[in-house]
């Protein structure tokens, strides 16, 4: 990634990130990360997405109550 991509990336998050996305930590036991981007990766997605899908699915939910 080139520096200016970088500095483009950094601009986009500083103005949207803290207004547009809620944040979320998880601490789950060491080792189940291969686990969970291995898993990711099999559904060709990305971990934040799966995560997102697996949490949506457990809820009970087709989409996040703020997008519909």
């Amino acid at each position: 990634m080139t520096e200016a991509h970088r500095k483009a990336n950094k601009k986009w998050n500083d103005a949207n990130v803290s207004t547009r996305y809620d944040r979320l930590v998880t601490l789950p036991p060491a080792g189940s990360k291969a686990l969970v981007l291995a898993a990711a990766q099999a559904e060709g997605l990305s971990v934040s997405s799966f995560i997102q899908l697996a949490l949506l699915d457990r809820m009970g939910l087709d989409a996040w109550p703020t997008c519909r």
